[in-house]
């Protein structure tokens, strides 16, 4: 199972995406929802869960793309909530989509994912040397996976070792 995950990870780096390059927090992709999900499979307790809810900071129209992928499954677990707002949530969620570039939210979300032990996820590549633990961006046209191992610790995550000797797609980043 590791194997064809590896395998359809490393496929998803050169799959050739409809979007341009992206260099800002813009992107609604389809792929970037899957990538996201696929994420949840390499942390081992998220991909034994039952289900996984998503909370987006940020616009609306990256909510309706998680929406589009709602019944997908992680591992064991399957998407089953997704929701949106420009403010931290109350509730817990199991992973937190950051795609805002205002400062104090992006704190905020890193101290929600730190304190709730929940995946963060970004597709502003820039946020994850702040303290994200994966962004997700698409150059030339070929999506790239950046993670933060610092962040993913502090978050609680219990990657797969496979996924660590990806070191071609994954880099680590310190947090500043």
């Amino acid at each position: 199972m590791k194997k064809i995950f590896t395998i359809v990870l490393i496929l998803c780096c050169f799959i050739t995406a409809d979007s341009k390059s992206i260099s800002s927090c813009d992107s609604a992709d389809d792929l970037l929802y899957i990538i996201t999900l696929k994420l949840c499979e390499l942390d081992k307790n998220i991909s034994q869960q039952e289900e996984i809810s998503v909370y987006v900071l940020g616009p609306e129209k990256i909510a309706k793309g998680f929406e589009g992928i709602i019944g997908h499954k992680a591992g064991n677990a399957v998407l089953k909530e997704v929701n949106s707002g420009k403010t931290i949530p109350e509730e817990k969620y199991t992973v937190i989509f950051v795609s805002t570039e205002s400062e104090k939210t992006i704190e905020e979300a890193i101290e929600y994912a730190n304190k709730n032990k929940v995946l963060s996820v970004t597709n502003c590549p820039d946020l994850v040397s702040k303290g994200i633990a994966f962004g997700i961006s698409f150059e030339k046209e070929k999506p790239k996976i950046l993670i933060n191992l610092s962040a993913a610790r502090q978050e609680g995550l219990n990657l797969s070792s496979d996924v660590l000797q990806l070191d071609n797609i994954i880099m680590e980043l310190k947090s500043k």
